[in-house]
């Protein structure tokens, strides 16, 4: 069954199941998900849906997950504005872990703009949190800051990390 028939249901479904906060949050996932699938019009449209959904009921902290999400299936410019928007909740809820990986997204976005000091500032900001939260990842950010003059403006970086949190 395609993926779009089931997205407006089953937000509705669980909708009656379960607090709104918690229904977004699960279509938020799915459109990481989808993300990851390559669905990204798909992902957009859930992300979105989530994101006003949280807005709308002060959960800041899924609000920065729809923002990193929206962010991470759009492209460049958008991509930027997101995880921009992306930081402020997550910076108001201390949550660093995860302002560390919206700072390596924007970074990321940054760099395929074709504007490198800006993604090393946002990669060495990445790092300097990674580095007082004494985390492993924080060796994939030192990377990227080491081939960083290496890369041609317009190459988009990835980091392949698993988001769980620490």
């Amino acid at each position: 069954m395609p993926v779009r028939s089931l997205t407006g249901p089953a937000f509705r479904c669980h909708g009656c199941c379960l607090p709104r906060q918690g229904a977004a949050i699960a279509l938020n996932t799915l459109g990481w998900c989808l993300t990851q699938l390559g669905s990204h019009r798909e992902a957009l449209a859930c992300s979105r849906q989530a994101l006003a959904v949280l807005q709308e009921t002060g959960h800041q902290g899924g609000e920065a997950a729809a923002w990193n999400s929206v962010g991470f299936a759009s492209h460049h410019l958008e991509a930027r504005a997101c995880y921009q928007r992306a930081l402020a909740p997550a910076r108001a809820l201390g949550d660093r872990y995860h302002q560390s990986w919206m700072l390596v997204y924007l970074g990321e976005a940054q760099s395929a703009l074709g504007r490198p000091p800006a993604a090393r500032e946002a990669w060495q900001q990445a790092l300097a949190i990674l580095e007082e939260l004494h985390h492993p990842e924080a060796a994939q950010v030192r990377s990227l800051l080491e081939v960083l003059p290496a890369r041609q403006e317009g190459t988009r970086y990835h980091c392949d990390v698993s988001h769980a949190g620490s």
